[in-house]
């Protein structure tokens, strides 16, 4: 679902919109300025965090102060000695929270997050979530898959259930803790470990 709305790959059948317009209409590029991806495995380019933070900006023709550099380690917890760090030398949780990062330097209107905080200790877990519920509250509109309810507890607003690639369940996270019931949801989590799909929106966006 996360890479069909960052135009990864492609809706075998459906549409997906964003601003009333099929994602088939946008181009990637555009819309991957609007639309950032955090995958649960980071892709980090070759060098320093720096210049992996700088990576998206300078394609706009923006630059980011040291200020603004600082501020964005913070807000994954990490310290300003990480700036000229090799990501080589990071471990994987390290490498997990630059990639979100390098995500929010890009300011994107939607952020899309695939397991953001598995690899992360419970203190930075707290931290990165701390940072994704203000950004919310800016209006940044998330797109949360997770394995963990509490997590789902905390961040989300709206609760959608996928099972085989169907939707099983669309409620408010709040409904759904106060009573989630039915023998269809019971026998889902029963059976298996959860993944969560959470959202503000529907799919379109």
């Amino acid at each position: 679902l996360l890479r069909l709305c960052n135009k990864l790959n492609s809706p075998t059948s459906g549409t997906i919109a964003y601003k009333n317009k099929p994602l088939s209409e946008w181009n990637a590029q555009q819309l991957r300025k609007q639309i950032g991806l955090v995958l649960q495995r980071p892709y980090l380019f070759p060098g320093t965090v720096r210049e992996n933070l700088l990576y998206g900006p300078r394609l706009e023709g923006r630059t980011l102060s040291e200020a603004t550099l600082i501020d964005l380690l913070k807000s994954i917890a990490l310290e300003p000695e990480f700036l000229d760090k090799d990501v080589t030398q990071l471990s994987g949780g390290e490498q997990q929270r630059v990639s979100l990062a390098r995500t929010l330097a890009n300011k994107p209107s939607i952020l899309l997050l695939d397991e953001p905080t598995s690899a992360l200790d419970i203190l930075s877990t707290q931290l990165i979530e701390t940072t994704l519920l203000q950004l919310r509250t800016k209006g940044l509109i998330l797109l949360l898959v997770s394995h963990s309810l509490d997590q789902v507890q905390r961040l989300a607003t709206r609760l959608l259930i996928l099972q085989n690639g169907q939707l099983v369940q669309d409620t408010s996270t709040s409904l759904f803790f106060q009573d989630y019931n039915s023998d269809e949801i019971k026998a889902f989590f029963k059976k298996a470990v959860p993944s969560l799909t959470t959202s503000r929106r529907s799919s379109s966006f």
